[in-house]
């Protein structure tokens, strides 16, 4: 009794694998009919029914396996490198600029020289405000010229004590000689005017 409970018991775990004797899965793949085939080839591994089919592969195979593997693996790792550069950028601390450099990128062009055109051809030698005789502006013109200037006019900015302006006032020259010196008088009606300033020079 022993026995044949042994036996039945090692039918069905060693079942299909004594030789001689149809495999258990075999019976059942029958019921499949015309498919029976194609599901087979599918269960043991379609075309590749070699065990030995990844070492007998050709170097070019072996190549293509390893080419599917290794670019995916280094756009990962661009990716991740790509990644890490971007964020040490942009954790850097902001540049910090001394006054100077702030100054140079904001008006670039402020260390030219700068040519304004001034008229020189009349020379303020002197002048002063006088309230003693009256409130007036006197002084003297010279002609810095080698001819003669037949007109010219000289505007001046009239301050106070503190700097501030308190008016202004235009004085006028004629025949002036060729290198001739001329004094001038010229009535203000600017009473706490205490000095003068030369704004302008025309000549004619």
């Amino acid at each position: 009794m022993a026995s044949r409970f042994r036996k039945y018991l090692e039918s069905i775990a060693y079942a299909g694998m004594r030789p001689g004797k149809p495999k258990a899965g075999s019976k059942r793949m029958r019921l499949l009919g015309p498919l029976r085939g194609p599901v087979e080839r599918v269960l043991s591994g379609g075309g590749q029914q070699d065990p030995l089919y990844l070492s007998n592969r050709t170097f070019g195979q072996k190549l293509l396996g390893w080419v599917k593997v290794g670019v995916p693996l280094l756009v990962v790792v661009a990716v991740v490198v790509f990644a890490f550069r971007t964020y040490r950028r942009q954790d850097k601390p902001p540049e910090v600029l001394s006054p100077a450099e702030v100054a140079a990128k904001m008006l670039p062009d402020l260390n030219k020289p700068i040519h304004v055109y001034s008229n020189t051809d009349i020379e303020v030698v002197e002048v002063s405000v006088d309230h003693a005789a009256g409130d007036r502006l006197v002084g003297k013109f010279r002609n810095t010229t080698d001819h003669e200037i037949q007109s010219g006019e000289v505007d001046f900015t009239l301050t106070g004590v503190n700097g501030t302006q308190v008016g202004a006032v235009n004085v006028k020259v004629t025949k002036l000689a060729a290198g001739g010196t001329v004094p001038f008088t010229q009535p203000i009606a600017e009473k706490a005017a205490t000095f003068a300033l030369v704004r302008e020079v025309r000549t004619r």
